[in-house]
């Protein structure tokens, strides 16, 4: 039996390379993962029939990155860069890589740039901002949690306002504090706060819409994606004009805050799209 040709995905430290391996196995393509380190004459001794350079935490703008032999594109076999990989193979081929003056920002701030932030504007080690950029997560489910209790004994109105407030007023205090650690409980406030709303904005679809809960979710949901899918352009561009200043993203994160918590005060769930109708059970269509 001819053993297959692997598809050699190179790991360079990336979340996703089990994943990439997965996919290539379900084009019913034989797939290896194999360590950035390994030797070129290693690698191609499996025969593969083609490579894909995986993505990483590393940036070739910092000093001894991870590299790539220039003697992998000699060989005749296909090679495919991701990410990092492909900054690495433009390196390793006489290439530049350069700052566009944008980064790449998603709709959520503490799972996508909170890392970048940490590293870049608070000059944190790459393996102590991954591990501090988890504290706003565990803090949000503690805070989603919470809201499910005061729910049931406070006004979801007044949760919703001092949530977004508290949320705001705490993301300020960051752009004031050096210390890193603090900021980053300060933050883990900020997130525990404002995840303090997201239960109660949920249940306030169900209270307005009624019997158009779908609609209104479904309209609640698509801003948010939305959102999601301008900030990667608006907050690269606005990080560009600030010449690398990372708390005026912080400023507008507390205006949308404060702006939410406004809203809130026009905002009353009890009262719904329309009034409910009393039916007669008896007279109530069958």
């Amino acid at each position: 039996m001819t053993t297959p040709k692997p598809v050699l995905v190179v790991d360079y430290g990336a979340q996703y390379a089990q994943l990439i391996a997965r996919r290539v196995r379900e084009a019913n393509v034989y797939s290896e993962i194999v360590p950035h380190s390994m030797p070129v004459a290693e690698m191609l001794a499996k025969r593969p029939a083609a490579l894909i350079l995986s993505g990483g935490p590393s940036s070739v703008y910092e000093d001894g990155p991870p590299q790539v032999d220039p003697g992998l594109f000699t060989a005749g076999v296909p090679v495919f860069g991701i990410c990092y990989g492909f900054q690495a193979m433009a390196v390793a081929l006489a290439g530049e890589a350069k700052h566009t003056g944008l980064r790449e920002f998603g709709g959520t701030f503490y799972v996508t740039w909170l890392p970048t932030y940490l590293h870049e504007g608070r000059h944190v080690p790459q393996t102590v901002a991954a591990a501090l950029s988890s504290l706003p997560l565990l803090f949000g489910g503690v805070g989603s949690l919470a809201a499910g209790y005061a729910a049931a004994r406070i006004r979801p109105r007044t949760i919703a306002v001092v949530g977004f407030t508290l949320s705001g007023l705490l993301l300020f205090l960051v752009t004031r504090v050096g210390n890193t650690t603090a900021a980053m409980v300060l933050m883990g406030l900020a997130s525990f706060c404002s995840d303090l709303t997201m239960p109660i904005s949920w249940n306030a679809c169900v209270e307005i819409g009624r019997r158009n809960t779908a609609t209104i979710s479904g309209a609640m949901n698509m801003f948010g994606n939305f959102a999601g899918f301008v900030a990667p352009v608006g907050g690269g561009l606005i990080l560009a004009r600030a010449a690398g200043d990372w708390n005026v993203l912080l400023y507008l994160m507390v205006g949308a805050s404060l702006a939410a918590a406004a809203c809130w005060l026009f905002l009353d769930p009890e009262k719904g799209l329309e009034p409910e109708k009393n039916l007669d059970p008896e007279k109530s269509p069958t």
